[in-house]
């Protein structure tokens, strides 16, 4: 049994919807020119600039550290997750000297800075996901890594996978694109 999640597969799957929704917003737009027609993507929060080519750094950080347990290298594993607990740090204060994340100016400025803090939890918490995962089952952070016994994964075991696969998929959506567009598989915590 391969445990593998397909991110575009799922995205791909909703591509005709969107396309027929296009398609059907620039033929009502056509023929109605003076309606007004509503998006056929909602509005995500933004994540800033700053805060994607932060998340490219933690993430190398992150998989030295999931290579580190998986060859069982504890100095090296160290000496990454004391690497990641600076750049937390490091996050945190420039995430707390944002004076717009006491008060903003416009609702547009609270909900970019609010969308960045809430990147960088998430992005915490796929990392606490893949360390377990690390320590638990030697996950190297790869692509191509496999379960070595996958008939003794629980079904907790497999939550685990799904969730953090669900929330790399979503830190890996916001980098490319910017959109935080988090979604219940990657919220529910693995029992």
């Amino acid at each position: 049994m391969k445990i593998h999640f397909d991110a575009f597969g799922s995205m791909l799957m909703f591509l005709p919807l969107l396309l027929a929704g296009q398609t059907i917003a620039q033929t009502n737009k056509a023929a109605h020119s003076k309606v007004k027609v509503k998006k056929a993507v909602p509005d995500h929060p933004h994540v800033s600039q700053y805060m994607r080519h932060i998340a490219l750094l933690y993430l190398d950080e992150t998989d030295k550290l999931l290579k580190a347990h998986a060859a069982k290298d504890a100095e090296t594993a160290d000496m990454y997750e004391k690497t990641l607990t600076r750049l937390e740090q490091d996050i945190n204060i420039d995430l707390d000297s944002d004076p717009c994340s006491v008060s903003c100016a416009s609702t547009k400025d609270f909900v970019a800075a609010h969308a960045n803090q809430s990147f960088f939890n998430l992005l915490q918490a796929t990392k606490s996901l893949a360390n377990v995962m690390s320590l638990n089952f030697g996950y190297d952070g790869s692509d191509t890594w496999q379960v070595s016994s996958p008939g003794t994964l629980t079904e907790r075991d497999n939550a685990l996978f799904g969730q953090y696969f669900s929330c790399k998929a979503i830190v890996d959506t916001a980098i490319q694109t910017g959109a935080l567009i988090v979604n219940d598989d990657c919220l529910t915590p693995h029992r």
